[in-house]
């Protein structure tokens, strides 16, 4: 007899409290007592559902991202915002592109203002130009290396250019210049998590909170995983 883990479908030994392959804690109650005359047919209809289980994951995750993290380093949910009209929308979009054009040309004069640099690259974020934002993170952390905000931004671009591994090594090396950078050991949960690396999300995930127990962002990350 088996104990069938509900989040990674592991088949346990009837003595298990928590799965072996991902740490789960097994719910007797809940966990399916595994039969060895299952059907084909039944076996298709589970892997079904744990693909459908993915794609809830992956969306989940998306929604994290959005959520903990944006150019201007604010802990934002995008989802609670007011609904915008498209009248509203053209005039954002609007300003933005005159931004993005003033700050052009602000570096344009002046190649080493790295202030205008950093916006510049944060509205590139915003933009979704991401390859070009990833352009003006790199000139502005060669010469601030120590801005770790402005790294996990820079490492969030990487992510979202479908380079996981690149942006978990940007996020590393932010940690060499603070070790206890929460959205940095966050977001290197995230993309564990992305990947499939259960127990290495969730090591990143306490270091976050080990970080600073009692911050706003330990708090959120504590409901979020409470959610999952």
């Amino acid at each position: 007899m088996s104990l069938i883990c509900n989040w990674c479908g592991f088949k346990n030994s009837n003595e298990s409290n928590k799965c072996e392959n991902c740490g789960t804690e097994l719910n007797r109650k809940e966990t399916e007592i595994q039969n060895p005359k299952e059907n084909k047919t039944e076996s298709r209809n589970k892997l079904k559902f744990k693909i459908s289980n993915i794609f809830i994951l992956l969306s989940f995750i998306t929604a994290i991202i959005l959520y903990f993290n944006s150019p201007e380093n604010e802990i934002i949910s995008k989802n609670i915002e007011s609904p915008k009209t498209d009248e509203n929308n053209s005039a954002e979009i609007f300003k933005d592109e005159h931004e993005i054009h003033i700050l052009e040309e602000e570096i344009n004069k002046n190649p080493n203002n790295f202030e205008a640099i950093l916006k510049f690259a944060n509205k590139l974020h915003d933009a979704k130009f991401f390859d070009r934002a990833k352009l003006f993170y790199q000139k502005y952390l060669d010469a601030n290396p120590k801005n770790v905000d402005a790294r996990v931004d820079y490492g969030i671009c990487f992510y979202e250019t479908k380079e996981p591994e690149k942006a978990i090594q940007i996020f590393k090396d932010g940690l060499k210049y603070n070790p206890k950078h929460q959205k940095a050991m966050f977001n290197i949960g995230i993309i564990n998590l992305s990947l499939g690396n259960m127990e290495e999300s969730k090591l990143w995930f306490k270091k976050s909170i080990e970080a600073n127990p009692i911050s706003e962002f330990s708090q959120k990350v504590k409901l979020m995983l409470e959610k999952q």
